[in-house]
């Protein structure tokens, strides 16, 4: 039968020694998920941030293009009609 351990903090099944390797062990994992989850974070981030500055300089080149298609239809139009 496993001994129980009277401290401050309560009764324990295990040694304190084991229980604060634990404990430490349980932080250190935690601490790992959040830098994990932190970096990934960042990426995604600069992605989003990427994809809007390519898209709006899409919708402007769309646009200039579209306005250099109506130039030159109007240009054609006039040509077709001095014809």
């Amino acid at each position: 039968m496993p001994s129980i351990v009277d401290g401050p903090l309560g009764e324990f099944k295990c040694q304190p020694t084991r229980l604060a390797r634990l404990f430490l062990k349980g932080r250190d994992l935690w601490k790992e998920k959040c830098r994990n989850a932190k970096s990934e974070i960042k990426i995604l981030k600069n992605r989003i941030r990427f994809l809007e500055e390519s898209k709006a300089a899409l919708k402007e080149k769309n646009r200039q293009l579209r306005a250099e298609s109506e130039r030159l239809q109007a240009a054609l139009g006039e040509k077709k009609s001095n014809y």
